[in-house]
Protein backbone atom coordinates (compact mmCIF):
# COMPACT_ATOMS: atom_id res chain seq x y z
CA UNK A 1 0.00 0.00 0.00
CA UNK A 2 2.87 2.37 0.80
CA UNK A 3 6.53 2.69 -0.14
CA UNK A 4 9.13 4.88 1.56
CA UNK A 5 11.74 6.95 -0.27
CA UNK A 6 14.66 8.75 1.37
CA UNK A 7 15.41 12.26 0.09
CA UNK A 8 18.12 14.37 1.70
CA UNK A 9 18.09 12.13 4.76
CA UNK A 10 14.32 12.32 5.34
CA UNK A 11 11.74 9.62 4.61
CA UNK A 12 8.81 10.42 2.32
CA UNK A 13 5.97 7.98 1.76
CA UNK A 14 4.40 6.95 -1.54
CA UNK A 15 0.74 6.12 -0.97
CA UNK A 16 -1.70 4.89 -3.59
CA UNK A 17 -4.34 7.57 -4.24
CA UNK A 18 -7.11 4.98 -4.08
CA UNK A 19 -5.86 3.97 -0.63
CA UNK A 20 -6.17 7.58 0.55
CA UNK A 21 -9.78 7.64 -0.66
CA UNK A 22 -10.70 4.23 0.76
CA UNK A 23 -9.16 4.81 4.20
CA UNK A 24 -10.77 8.26 4.39
CA UNK A 25 -14.21 6.75 3.73
CA UNK A 26 -13.74 3.85 6.16
CA UNK A 27 -12.55 6.13 8.99
CA UNK A 28 -15.22 8.79 8.29
CA UNK A 29 -12.58 11.37 7.43
CA UNK A 30 -10.19 10.82 10.35
CA UNK A 31 -7.49 9.32 8.13
CA UNK A 32 -8.00 12.16 5.66
CA UNK A 33 -7.18 14.72 8.36
CA UNK A 34 -4.03 12.75 9.29
CA UNK A 35 -3.06 12.53 5.63
CA UNK A 36 -3.59 16.28 5.16
CA UNK A 37 -1.38 17.10 8.15
CA UNK A 38 1.33 14.71 6.94
CA UNK A 39 1.24 16.13 3.39
CA UNK A 40 1.76 19.70 4.64
CA UNK A 41 4.54 18.57 6.98
CA UNK A 42 6.36 16.70 4.19
CA UNK A 43 6.11 19.70 1.87
CA UNK A 44 7.39 22.00 4.62
CA UNK A 45 10.47 19.85 5.21
CA UNK A 46 11.16 19.23 1.51
CA UNK A 47 10.92 22.93 0.59
CA UNK A 48 12.55 23.95 3.89
CA UNK A 49 9.75 26.46 4.20
CA UNK A 50 9.25 26.57 7.95
CA UNK A 51 6.52 29.18 7.67
CA UNK A 52 4.16 26.33 6.70
CA UNK A 53 2.18 25.27 9.76
CA UNK A 54 0.65 21.79 9.23
CA UNK A 55 -1.48 21.99 12.36
CA UNK A 56 -2.95 25.38 11.44
CA UNK A 57 -3.68 24.13 7.91
CA UNK A 58 -5.43 21.06 9.31
CA UNK A 59 -7.53 23.08 11.76
CA UNK A 60 -8.79 25.20 8.86
CA UNK A 61 -10.02 22.03 7.18
CA UNK A 62 -11.64 20.80 10.40
CA UNK A 63 -13.66 24.01 10.49
CA UNK A 64 -14.96 23.19 7.04
CA UNK A 65 -16.41 19.91 8.32
CA UNK A 66 -18.40 21.89 10.90
CA UNK A 67 -20.14 24.03 8.29
CA UNK A 68 -22.89 21.52 7.43
CA UNK A 69 -24.04 21.00 11.06
CA UNK A 70 -24.11 24.77 11.53
CA UNK A 71 -26.38 25.20 8.52
CA UNK A 72 -28.78 22.56 9.89
CA UNK A 73 -28.75 24.21 13.31
CA UNK A 74 -29.37 27.65 11.77
CA UNK A 75 -32.42 26.39 9.89
CA UNK A 76 -33.90 24.42 12.78
CA UNK A 77 -33.33 27.12 15.41
CA UNK A 78 -33.82 30.02 13.00
CA UNK A 79 -30.52 31.52 14.12
CA UNK A 80 -29.62 32.99 10.78
CA UNK A 81 -26.28 34.51 11.76
CA UNK A 82 -24.96 30.95 12.00
CA UNK A 83 -25.24 30.81 8.21
CA UNK A 84 -22.61 33.54 8.00
CA UNK A 85 -20.36 31.55 10.33
CA UNK A 86 -20.83 28.44 8.19
CA UNK A 87 -20.04 30.40 5.01
CA UNK A 88 -16.85 31.79 6.63
CA UNK A 89 -15.73 28.28 7.62
CA UNK A 90 -16.31 27.04 4.07
CA UNK A 91 -14.33 29.93 2.61
CA UNK A 92 -11.44 29.40 5.04
CA UNK A 93 -11.38 25.67 4.32
CA UNK A 94 -11.40 26.09 0.55
CA UNK A 95 -8.71 28.77 0.71
CA UNK A 96 -6.53 26.59 2.93
CA UNK A 97 -6.85 23.62 0.60
CA UNK A 98 -5.95 25.81 -2.38
CA UNK A 99 -2.80 26.96 -0.56
CA UNK A 100 -1.86 23.32 0.07
CA UNK A 101 -2.44 22.47 -3.59
CA UNK A 102 -0.16 25.33 -4.63
CA UNK A 103 2.52 24.07 -2.24
CA UNK A 104 2.31 20.68 -3.92
CA UNK A 105 2.84 22.37 -7.30
CA UNK A 106 5.85 24.28 -5.93
CA UNK A 107 7.37 21.03 -4.65
CA UNK A 108 6.77 19.40 -8.04
CA UNK A 109 8.54 22.26 -9.82
CA UNK A 110 11.53 21.93 -7.48
CA UNK A 111 11.66 18.16 -8.03
CA UNK A 112 11.27 18.48 -11.81
CA UNK A 113 8.07 16.42 -11.77
CA UNK A 114 4.97 16.86 -13.90
CA UNK A 115 2.94 19.57 -12.13
CA UNK A 116 -0.61 19.11 -10.94
CA UNK A 117 -3.34 21.74 -11.29
CA UNK A 118 -4.14 23.61 -8.09
CA UNK A 119 -7.44 24.77 -9.58
CA UNK A 120 -8.49 21.25 -10.55
CA UNK A 121 -7.52 20.00 -7.09
CA UNK A 122 -9.78 22.61 -5.47
CA UNK A 123 -12.64 21.78 -7.84
CA UNK A 124 -12.37 18.06 -7.02
CA UNK A 125 -12.21 18.93 -3.33
CA UNK A 126 -15.38 21.01 -3.54
CA UNK A 127 -17.20 18.19 -5.32
CA UNK A 128 -15.82 15.44 -3.04
CA UNK A 129 -13.15 16.22 -0.46
CA UNK A 130 -11.61 12.74 -0.48
CA UNK A 131 -11.26 12.79 -4.28
CA UNK A 132 -9.36 16.08 -4.08
CA UNK A 133 -7.01 14.55 -1.53
CA UNK A 134 -6.39 11.53 -3.73
CA UNK A 135 -5.55 13.83 -6.64
CA UNK A 136 -2.98 15.70 -4.53
CA UNK A 137 -1.49 12.42 -3.30
CA UNK A 138 -0.91 11.37 -6.91
CA UNK A 139 0.95 14.66 -7.39
CA UNK A 140 2.99 14.10 -4.23
CA UNK A 141 3.96 10.61 -5.45
CA UNK A 142 5.38 12.16 -8.63
CA UNK A 143 7.22 14.73 -6.52
CA UNK A 144 8.95 12.20 -4.28
CA UNK A 145 9.82 9.91 -7.20
CA UNK A 146 11.27 12.84 -9.17
CA UNK A 147 13.24 14.16 -6.19
CA UNK A 148 14.63 10.71 -5.35
CA UNK A 149 15.65 10.11 -8.97
CA UNK A 150 17.34 13.53 -9.15
CA UNK A 151 19.26 12.80 -5.95
CA UNK A 152 20.43 9.43 -7.28
CA UNK A 153 21.61 11.06 -10.51
CA UNK A 154 23.42 13.80 -8.59
CA UNK A 155 25.19 11.31 -6.33
CA UNK A 156 26.15 9.16 -9.32
CA UNK A 157 27.53 12.19 -11.17
CA UNK A 158 29.53 13.29 -8.14
CA UNK A 159 30.90 9.79 -7.72
CA UNK A 160 31.88 9.57 -11.40
CA UNK A 161 33.51 13.01 -11.35
CA UNK A 162 35.47 12.39 -8.16
CA UNK A 163 39.23 11.98 -8.80
CA UNK A 164 41.02 8.78 -7.88
CA UNK A 165 42.69 9.49 -4.56
CA UNK A 166 45.50 6.93 -5.08
CA UNK A 167 46.61 8.50 -8.38
CA UNK A 168 46.10 12.22 -7.77
CA UNK A 169 46.59 12.32 -4.02
CA UNK A 170 49.28 9.89 -2.82
CA UNK A 171 48.68 10.98 0.77
CA UNK A 172 45.19 10.70 2.24
CA UNK A 173 43.47 14.01 2.84
CA UNK A 174 41.79 14.62 6.20
CA UNK A 175 38.05 14.10 6.19
CA UNK A 176 35.93 17.23 6.61
CA UNK A 177 34.74 17.80 10.14
CA UNK A 178 31.13 16.68 10.65
CA UNK A 179 28.41 19.07 11.65
CA UNK A 180 28.22 19.51 15.40
CA UNK A 181 25.30 20.94 17.30
CA UNK A 182 25.68 20.94 21.06
CA UNK A 183 22.67 23.16 21.77
CA UNK A 184 19.72 21.30 23.29
CA UNK A 185 16.14 22.51 23.76
CA UNK A 186 16.83 22.42 27.50
CA UNK A 187 19.41 25.21 27.07
CA UNK A 188 16.73 27.91 26.77
CA UNK A 189 17.97 31.11 28.38
CA UNK A 190 21.63 30.46 27.58
CA UNK A 191 23.83 32.46 25.25
CA UNK A 192 24.50 30.42 22.13
CA UNK A 193 26.26 30.66 18.82
CA UNK A 194 25.15 28.99 15.59
CA UNK A 195 26.54 28.60 12.11
CA UNK A 196 23.72 27.36 9.88
CA UNK A 197 22.69 26.90 6.27
CA UNK A 198 19.94 29.05 4.74
CA UNK A 199 17.33 27.61 2.32
CA UNK A 200 19.14 29.34 -0.58
CA UNK A 201 22.36 27.44 0.16
CA UNK A 202 24.26 30.29 1.81
CA UNK A 203 25.44 30.15 5.40
CA UNK A 204 24.75 32.56 8.22
CA UNK A 205 25.64 33.01 11.87
CA UNK A 206 23.60 33.88 14.93
CA UNK A 207 24.93 34.80 18.35
CA UNK A 208 22.58 35.71 21.18
CA UNK A 209 20.19 34.37 23.80
CA UNK A 210 18.32 31.14 23.04
CA UNK A 211 14.76 32.23 23.88
CA UNK A 212 12.52 29.42 22.69
CA UNK A 213 12.35 26.12 20.79
CA UNK A 214 9.64 25.18 18.29
CA UNK A 215 9.43 21.36 18.36
CA UNK A 216 6.98 21.23 15.45
CA UNK A 217 9.25 23.18 13.09
CA UNK A 218 12.47 21.95 14.80
CA UNK A 219 13.65 25.56 14.98
CA UNK A 220 15.64 27.59 17.51
CA UNK A 221 14.72 31.23 18.15
CA UNK A 222 17.72 33.37 19.09
CA UNK A 223 17.53 36.97 20.30
CA UNK A 224 20.60 38.90 19.10
CA UNK A 225 22.28 41.75 20.93
CA UNK A 226 20.51 44.35 18.77
CA UNK A 227 17.11 42.92 19.77
CA UNK A 228 16.31 41.15 16.50
CA UNK A 229 15.07 37.55 16.53
CA UNK A 230 16.70 34.94 14.31
CA UNK A 231 15.17 31.59 13.30
CA UNK A 232 17.71 28.79 13.18
CA UNK A 233 16.35 25.53 11.67
CA UNK A 234 17.96 22.56 13.43
CA UNK A 235 18.40 20.64 10.17
CA UNK A 236 20.55 23.43 8.75
CA UNK A 237 22.88 23.82 11.74
CA UNK A 238 26.54 23.13 10.96
CA UNK A 239 27.95 24.17 14.31
CA UNK A 240 26.15 25.16 17.47
CA UNK A 241 27.24 25.51 21.07
CA UNK A 242 26.40 27.21 24.34
CA UNK A 243 28.63 30.16 25.24
CA UNK A 244 29.66 29.85 28.91
CA UNK A 245 29.22 32.91 31.06
CA UNK A 246 32.37 34.85 31.73
CA UNK A 247 33.57 34.62 35.32
CA UNK A 248 32.91 37.77 37.31
CA UNK A 249 35.91 40.04 37.72
CA UNK A 250 37.31 40.00 41.27
CA UNK A 251 36.36 43.08 43.24
CA UNK A 252 39.12 45.20 44.52
CA UNK A 253 39.21 45.73 48.25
Amino acid sequence: MATDLTIDGRTYRLVRPVAVFALSVVTLGLYWLYWYYRANDDIRMYLRNYSIRPLVATLAIVGLFLAAPLVVLAVLAEVWWLLAVAAALVLVGWTGFLHTARRVVTAQEQAGAEPSSAGLALLLYIVAAFVGGSYLQAGLNRTWKGAAAAERERLAAESAAAPEPERLHPFPRPAPSPATNLVRPQDIGSRVTFQFELPNGFTSEAVGVFERWDPEAETYFVRKKDGTEVRVPARGVRHGKVIPDRPAAPQRG
